[in-house]
């Protein structure tokens, strides 16, 4: 597999990883407010 092609995958592995990362932060956010709005 030429070079570039293994980069490329890399890259688009990390860009994948980054928005799973950043969607998993905004459902842990919206969980925690509920959370939060729930009586002790």
């Amino acid at each position: 597999m030429p070079i570039q092609e293994i980069y490329l995958e890399q890259v688009a592995g990390l860009n994948h990883f980054q928005v799973i990362k950043s969607y998993d932060t905004a459902l842990a956010r919206e969980a925690f407010s509920d959370m939060d709005e729930v009586p002790g």
